[in-house]
Protein backbone atom coordinates (compact mmCIF):
# COMPACT_ATOMS: atom_id res chain seq x y z
CA UNK A 1 0.00 0.00 0.00
CA UNK A 2 1.07 3.66 -0.85
CA UNK A 3 0.99 6.09 1.51
CA UNK A 4 -2.46 7.90 0.06
CA UNK A 5 -4.39 4.09 0.48
CA UNK A 6 -3.28 4.06 4.05
CA UNK A 7 -4.23 7.32 4.47
CA UNK A 8 -7.68 6.55 3.25
CA UNK A 9 -7.97 2.90 5.43
CA UNK A 10 -6.99 4.61 8.18
CA UNK A 11 -10.04 7.32 7.18
CA UNK A 12 -12.43 4.90 6.37
CA UNK A 13 -11.28 2.86 10.15
CA UNK A 14 -13.20 4.85 11.98
CA UNK A 15 -11.18 4.62 15.21
CA UNK A 16 -10.19 8.16 15.89
CA UNK A 17 -11.93 11.38 17.37
CA UNK A 18 -12.07 13.35 14.64
CA UNK A 19 -11.24 16.61 16.54
CA UNK A 20 -8.04 15.05 18.23
CA UNK A 21 -7.33 14.02 14.76
CA UNK A 22 -7.55 17.24 13.28
CA UNK A 23 -5.26 18.78 16.41
CA UNK A 24 -2.35 16.00 15.81
CA UNK A 25 -2.49 16.49 12.08
CA UNK A 26 -2.77 20.10 12.07
CA UNK A 27 -5.94 19.88 9.92
CA UNK A 28 -9.43 21.25 11.16
CA UNK A 29 -12.24 18.64 12.01
CA UNK A 30 -14.27 20.02 8.86
CA UNK A 31 -11.67 19.03 6.11
CA UNK A 32 -11.17 15.40 8.04
CA UNK A 33 -14.86 14.94 7.96
CA UNK A 34 -14.81 16.38 4.21
CA UNK A 35 -11.91 13.74 3.52
CA UNK A 36 -14.39 10.67 5.12
CA UNK A 37 -17.32 11.74 3.73
CA UNK A 38 -16.00 12.11 0.01
CA UNK A 39 -16.72 15.87 -0.06
CA UNK A 40 -12.85 16.22 -0.58
CA UNK A 41 -10.34 14.21 -2.31
CA UNK A 42 -7.31 13.19 0.04
CA UNK A 43 -5.36 12.73 -3.24
CA UNK A 44 -5.13 16.62 -3.17
CA UNK A 45 -4.53 17.00 0.01
CA UNK A 46 -1.05 18.32 1.20
CA UNK A 47 1.70 15.27 1.42
CA UNK A 48 2.57 15.96 5.34
CA UNK A 49 -1.31 15.19 6.06
CA UNK A 50 -1.27 12.20 3.92
CA UNK A 51 2.00 10.98 5.52
CA UNK A 52 0.98 11.52 8.99
CA UNK A 53 -2.27 9.69 8.04
CA UNK A 54 -0.46 6.68 6.59
CA UNK A 55 2.41 6.94 9.77
CA UNK A 56 -1.24 6.72 12.10
CA UNK A 57 -2.47 3.37 10.05
CA UNK A 58 0.78 2.06 10.26
CA UNK A 59 0.87 2.27 13.87
CA UNK A 60 -2.15 1.02 13.94
CA UNK A 61 -2.42 -2.20 11.63
CA UNK A 62 1.08 -3.07 12.90
CA UNK A 63 0.67 -2.49 16.45
CA UNK A 64 -2.43 -4.72 16.19
CA UNK A 65 -0.53 -7.66 14.16
CA UNK A 66 3.02 -7.78 16.04
CA UNK A 67 1.48 -8.32 19.18
CA UNK A 68 -0.62 -11.46 17.78
CA UNK A 69 1.13 -14.53 18.76
CA UNK A 70 0.36 -16.04 15.01
CA UNK A 71 2.24 -13.47 13.55
CA UNK A 72 5.19 -14.28 15.83
CA UNK A 73 4.43 -17.59 14.58
CA UNK A 74 4.34 -16.84 11.19
CA UNK A 75 7.92 -14.53 11.05
CA UNK A 76 9.14 -18.07 12.99
CA UNK A 77 8.31 -20.10 10.08
CA UNK A 78 9.19 -17.54 7.36
CA UNK A 79 12.76 -17.35 8.77
CA UNK A 80 12.78 -20.74 9.11
CA UNK A 81 11.71 -21.01 5.26
CA UNK A 82 14.23 -18.56 4.06
CA UNK A 83 16.79 -20.40 5.99
CA UNK A 84 16.66 -23.88 4.48
CA UNK A 85 15.62 -22.15 1.39
CA UNK A 86 19.09 -20.58 1.20
CA UNK A 87 20.60 -23.67 2.53
CA UNK A 88 19.50 -25.91 -0.18
CA UNK A 89 20.29 -23.71 -3.01
CA UNK A 90 23.98 -23.08 -1.78
CA UNK A 91 24.39 -26.95 -1.06
CA UNK A 92 23.13 -27.66 -4.89
CA UNK A 93 25.10 -24.65 -6.01
CA UNK A 94 28.53 -25.52 -4.71
CA UNK A 95 27.89 -29.20 -5.59
CA UNK A 96 28.62 -30.53 -8.96
CA UNK A 97 25.41 -30.89 -10.87
CA UNK A 98 25.06 -26.91 -9.30
CA UNK A 99 23.95 -25.30 -12.72
CA UNK A 100 24.60 -21.53 -13.18
CA UNK A 101 21.47 -20.67 -12.65
CA UNK A 102 20.90 -22.22 -9.08
CA UNK A 103 24.12 -19.78 -8.00
CA UNK A 104 22.16 -17.01 -9.38
CA UNK A 105 18.98 -17.21 -7.17
CA UNK A 106 21.45 -17.12 -4.28
CA UNK A 107 21.54 -12.99 -3.93
CA UNK A 108 17.65 -13.16 -5.08
CA UNK A 109 16.44 -15.40 -1.82
CA UNK A 110 18.76 -13.57 -0.16
CA UNK A 111 17.34 -10.18 -1.35
CA UNK A 112 13.57 -11.38 -0.33
CA UNK A 113 14.73 -12.61 3.33
CA UNK A 114 15.62 -9.02 3.43
CA UNK A 115 12.38 -7.38 2.37
CA UNK A 116 10.87 -9.54 4.25
CA UNK A 117 12.40 -8.92 7.62
CA UNK A 118 12.83 -5.23 6.77
CA UNK A 119 9.88 -3.79 5.01
CA UNK A 120 7.24 -4.02 7.65
CA UNK A 121 4.22 -3.29 5.28
CA UNK A 122 4.98 -6.60 3.19
CA UNK A 123 5.82 -8.77 6.07
CA UNK A 124 2.09 -7.65 7.12
CA UNK A 125 0.65 -7.53 3.67
CA UNK A 126 2.08 -11.79 3.33
CA UNK A 127 0.73 -12.32 6.61
CA UNK A 128 -2.55 -11.66 6.05
CA UNK A 129 -2.58 -13.34 2.43
CA UNK A 130 -1.11 -16.34 4.79
CA UNK A 131 -4.40 -15.87 7.62
CA UNK A 132 -6.45 -15.54 4.90
CA UNK A 133 -5.32 -18.72 3.50
CA UNK A 134 -5.57 -20.32 6.41
CA UNK A 135 -8.82 -19.74 6.83
CA UNK A 136 -10.13 -20.67 3.38
CA UNK A 137 -8.57 -23.97 4.19
CA UNK A 138 -10.57 -24.04 7.48
CA UNK A 139 -7.11 -24.15 10.03
CA UNK A 140 -5.60 -26.90 8.54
Amino acid sequence: MNDLQKAQAFLRSGDFSIEKLAKQIGSSSRQIRNYIDGKANLSSAKWAIVNQLAKLYDKKIIGEVSTSPDFLQFISIMGGLFKDISDRQNKIANSEKGLSQDKLLIPVIQKMNERFTKDTDYTVDLYKIFKKTEKARGND
